[in-house]
């Protein structure tokens, strides 16, 4: 670390507010990267207050830098810090999102019809995903129709892309397989 962001952080933990703003000015850049990319995540959060939250994470980043060490750069963890502080508020958001209410439509008989018959196929596809899929394919399954993209779930399953896309493949397969019969 250099001097002079070593100096810095020894204000700022010593109270100096005008060390922090230079430290701010420091690190614009990668507060606003950072925050663009989690309002790509999340449209319904706001910049002003994620932006907010990046910049409070630098400044509990900078207060609990451990400056004796030598292992980890005071960027690394400030980076650490406001990707997961920024990730908190995105929760946040997820959580707090209000839920659009739909009115409900007026079905024509013919379209009632087409439900029921909707509905049963949904019955004959979740007794198909309990009876043909192993438990891997009906976690990576679940999670696709849930919205996921393949990389989302690897993520989530902590397995390869390519094994994701494998199961993805091996379900549409056994899905298609089994209506077609």
């Amino acid at each position: 670390m250099d001097l002079t962001q070593l100096t810095l952080i020894q204000q700022i933990q010593a109270g100096d507010e005008s060390a922090f703003d230079v430290l701010r000015e420091q690190y614009g850049a990668l507060l606003q990267s950072m925050v663009s990319r989690a309002l790509a995540k999340e449209q319904s959060a706001e910049y002003n207050d994620l932006m907010q939250e990046a910049t409070l994470a630098l400044y509990h980043a900078a207060m609990k830098f451990d400056l004796s060490q030598n292992e980890v750069t005071y960027g690394l963890f400030a980076k650490i810090c406001i990707r997961n502080r920024l990730i908190s508020a995105l929760r946040k958001y997820r959580r707090l999102s209000p839920v659009p209410v739909k009115a409900k439509p007026v079905l024509t008989s013919y379209q009632r019809k087409s439900v029921r018959r909707a509905s049963m196929k949904m019955g004959e596809l979740s007794e198909l995903v309990d009876t043909l899929f192993s438990n891997f394919e009906k976690s990576v399954y679940r999670l696709y129709i849930a919205g996921y993209s393949a990389e989302e779930i690897a993520i989530q399953l902590n397995r390869s892309n390519k094994s994701i896309d494998n199961a993805i493949y091996r379900v549409r397969k056994k899905i298609k397989q089994h209506f077609s019969s």
